[in-house]
């Protein structure tokens, strides 16, 4: 779930690359050798940064962080503990140096009045999107450790799912994670969400605590009923042998213009998604007593005017309410929130 070196830890990757095209090391969600066994499409998302978290904790009054990038579009936003510090847009071509200090004002303030689920002293660089590389962090001489386990959230979430899990610094998956105060490890996959056996015992090999998984808009374009089953079921046979006792929510296809054409009826996506949904209803049903439940994604989306004019992807307002939904959700559904 997370590397430490040099004092700094880094969450949401399990291997820092270094890599022929840039002099940093790479924050990808997925390690090469699981990358490799996935779609083309997969391969590139897997090495996106999205969720990746650089911590750390020092005395020192001013650092400089230094990132770079290869991709168009990629952003990271600045913590310190829960309270967002800064935004900065990371430029392809060069290495960006960023030029941070503490805030003043939190010194105003007593501390255990700041603290929450993170603690108010943990600096937090988080990967809203992009391709990210860390060339390194100078404090100018102060020292730099890791947090501890009592500075961060006990409780660790697996998302997995499409684009819409994917989403990006704000989305709905953080938006929850925020809401119930645990650490959510994104693995999202925009486009790829195929349930592939080796990205499976990846994810089932990592240290979570419950796991949700939105499964089928990416399949219904190429995999039949038969075929998405079997990948389901082969998920939730590896998680619980993996990780018995924690809790799989199964999340069917949010709402999106499929679910209402004018005329679907040869229509072999609307088929599809449908097939799948009512695949992940029966697994759950069938795996109740053994920590699986069912999430429908209308209850989750529960307002069609949450997507975007694509009908498909979730606008900010509505990332903002999924989130808050599948809070609540969540904490009626897992006794990890009624303790």
């Amino acid at each position: 779930m997370s590397i430490v070196t040099e004092g700094v830890e880094f969450f949401n990757t399990t291997v820092l690359e270094d890599r022929k095209e840039s002099a940093g090391r790479l924050l990808p969600r997925v390690p090469s050798v699981v990358r490799h066994a996935m779609s083309p499409h997969g391969r590139l998302v897997g090495m996106t940064s999205v969720g990746a978290e650089i911590r750390f904790v020092s005395e020192a009054p001013t650092f400089n962080l230094y990132l770079s990038t290869t991709g168009p579009h990629a952003q990271v936003t600045v913590y310190r503990g829960e309270y967002e510090h800064s935004n900065h847009p990371i430029e392809a071509g060069k290495v960006q140096v960023i030029e941070l200090g503490t805030p003043p004002n939190l010194a105003m303030v007593a501390k255990e009045r700041l603290d929450g689920a993170y603690d108010s002293s943990v600096w937090r660089i988080f990967v809203d999107r992009g391709v990210i590389y860390f060339h390194g962090l100078d404090t100018f001489g102060c020292p730099t450790r890791p947090p501890e386990a009592s500075e961060l959230p006990k409780v660790k979430w697996l998302a997995y799912g499409s684009s819409i899990t994917n989403a990006w610094g704000r989305g709905y998956p953080h938006q929850a994670a925020r809401e119930l105060g645990v650490q959510v490890m994104n693995k999202g996959f925009s486009g790829s969400c195929h349930i592939e056996p080796q990205l499976v015992d990846y994810l089932a090999s990592l240290d979570w605590d419950f796991a949700t998984c939105e499964l089928g808009v990416n399949m219904r374009g190429s995999f039949e009923p038969n075929e998405f089953k079997k990948r389901a079921t082969y998920l939730l046979d590896k998680f619980r042998s993996a990780r018995p006792g924690k809790p799989v929510g199964l999340i069917t296809v949010y709402p999106n213009a499929n679910h209402f054409l004018v005329d679907k009826e040869d229509d072999i996506e609307a088929s599809r998604q449908a097939a799948f949904s009512d695949t992940l209803r029966a697994l759950a049903a069938e795996r109740a007593g053994d920590g699986v439940f069912l999430i429908e994604g209308d209850s989750i989306m529960d307002r069609f005017a949450c997507l975007g004019t694509d009908l498909l992807h979730p606008s900010d307002y509505g990332h903002i309410r999924m989130g808050m939904n599948l809070a609540g959700i969540l904490r009626e559904k897992l006794s990890t929130f009624s303790k």
